[in-house]
C-alpha cells in the first residue's frame, strides 16, 4: 500500500544511555502530529482572533522509567529515556490572542511517574515572522519545570494556514503510524496463526499467505466500509492521555496486537472466542455428545455464556479449517465431523 508520509526524525543507529528510545521517538513524533491535527481541526471551526500566537505544547515527558520495562530501557552504556504522555487542560495546541494568556494545567502519568503542574502560555504584543512551532519541538520534550511560554502573534490568515497545515500533517501521520505498525501486525498474525494451527491440528493444517494477508489487512483497515479496526482503536488509545500508564508504549502495542490478532484470526475462520476452552474441556472430559458436553461445561463454568450453537461451532472449527484448506489447495477434504466425531454440515452445524 502506498501512503503519504510526513517528514520524520532520523532514528539513531544505536540507542545509547541517556538518549531517547529511537523507535519510540519516531512513533511519538507521529502521534504528536496526529494530536495537533485533531486540535487544529477544532480550532479551525472556532472563531480565531485578528492576531494571536499558535503554541503547541510537547505531548511527551521523556524520562528513565521507575518501573521494570525489560531490555528495551537499556541502551549502550546505561538506561534509555522512554516517553510518558502529558495531558494538557484545556489543550496542547492553543491560539492565544495578542496581550492575553492561558493557564494550562498538565499531568504526566506513566512508567511509575506521576507529576502535575501548570504552565502559563502568553502572546507578546509585537511579533516576528510566523513560524510553525510543532516542527521544532524542544529537544528534551516536555519540561515539567517550565513555568511559562511566550508565543509570537501572527495575523488570522496565517493562523488559518498554519492550522490547516497541521490538520493535513495529522492525517498523513495517521497513515504513517498504520504503515509503521504493519510489520508488527503481520508478525502478531503469524504468531497467532502458529498457535491456532498447533491447537487445532498439531500444526498440520495452516492458512496460506493470502489468507494471512487478509487477516493482517482486517487488523489494520477493518472490513467492508467500516472505518474501525483493532489497529485504529489501538492508535486512538495511544493518542489519548491516561490510556497507557502501567506499561511502556512498545510493550502495550505488542501485547495488544498479539491479543487482537488471535481474535481477528478466530473470527476469520468463524471460531468463537470460547472455542479453545471448549475444545480443551471436551478433550479432557472425554465427552462426545454435544448436549451432555454443554451441560458439563456450564456446570464447570457457571459464569460462562455458552449456548449450543457456539459450542457446536467451537467443536467444528478444526474440520472447517481443514476443509477450507482442502478447497484452496484443490485437495479433497477428509469428511465432515467435529473433534468428537459428530457429523457436521458445511456451516459448522451438527448434521441432522
Amino acid at each position: 500500500m502506498s501512503r503519504p508520509h510526513p517528514r520524520r526524525a532520523a532514528a539513531d543507529p544505536r540507542d545509547s544511555a541517556g538518549r531517547r528510545h529511537s523507535w519510540l521517538n519516531s512513533l511519538t513524533r507521529a502521534l504528536s502530529a496526529i494530536i495537533a491535527g485533531q486540535h487544529a481541526d477544532h480550532l479551525l471551526a472556532a472563531d480565531l482572533p485578528d492576531h494571536g500566537a499558535l503554541v503547541d505544547l510537547p505531548d511527551w515527558l521523556w524520562s528513565c522509567p521507575l518501573i521494570d520495562t525489560g531490555r528495551k530501557a537499556n541502551g549502550v552504556g546505561g538506561p534509555l529515556l522512554l516517553p510518558v504522555q502529558v495531558e494538557h487542560n484545556p489543550a496542547p495546541l492553543l491560539v492565544v490572542p495578542v496581550g492575553e494568556s492561558v493557564e494550562v494545567l498538565w499531568r504526566a502519568t506513566g512508567l511509575g511517574i506521576d507529576r502535575a503542574g501548570r504552565t502559563r502560555v502568553s502572546c507578546t504584543a509585537t511579533g516576528r515572522p510566523p513560524r510553525r512551532q510543532w516542527e521544532d519541538p524542544p529537544p528534551d520534550g516536555f519540561d515539567p519545570d517550565l513555568a511559562g511560554i511566550t508565543g509570537d502573534p501572527m495575523p488570522r490568515r496565517h493562523l488559518k494556514a498554519a492550522l490547516a497545515a497541521a490538520a493535513r500533517d495529522g492525517k498523513a501521520a495517521r497513515w504513517q503510524v498504520l504503515g509503521d505498525l504493519e510489520p508488527m501486525v503481520r508478525s502478531a498474525v503469524r504468531t497467532a496463526h502458529s498457535h491456532l494451527s498447533l491447537e487445532l491440528s498439531d500444526g498440520h493444517v495452516r492458512l496460506d499467505d493470502t489468507e494471512l494477508q487478509t487477516v493482517t489487512d482486517r487488523m489494520i483497515l477493518g472490513q467492508g466500509e467500516s472505518a474501525d479496526s483493532p489497529v485504529i482503536r489501538l492508535l486512538d488509545r495511544l493518542i489519548t492521555p491516561g490510556q497507557v500508564t502501567n506499561v511502556d508504549l512498545l510493550h502495550h502495542i505488542r501485547r495488544t496486537l498479539r491479543r487482537d490478532a488471535g481474535d481477528v484470526l478466530r473470527t476469520h475462520i468463524a471460531d468463537p472466542r470460547v472455542g479453545p476452552a471448549v475444545r480443551r474441556f471436551a478433550r479432557d472430559a472425554g465427552i462426545s455428545d454435544p448436549t451432555e458436553l454443554l451441560a458439563a461445561y456450564r456446570l464447570a463454568h457457571p459464569n460462562a455464556r455458552l449456548g449450543a450453537d457456539r459450542l457446536v461451532r467451537s467443536l467444528a472449527t478444526p474440520m472447517r479449517m481443514r476443509d477450507a484448506m482442502a478447497l484452496v489447495s484443490g485437495r479433497p477434504g477428509h469428511g465432515s465431523a467435529d473433534i468428537c466425531g459428530n457429523p457436521i454440515d458445511g456451516h459448522g452445524r451438527a448434521a441432522s
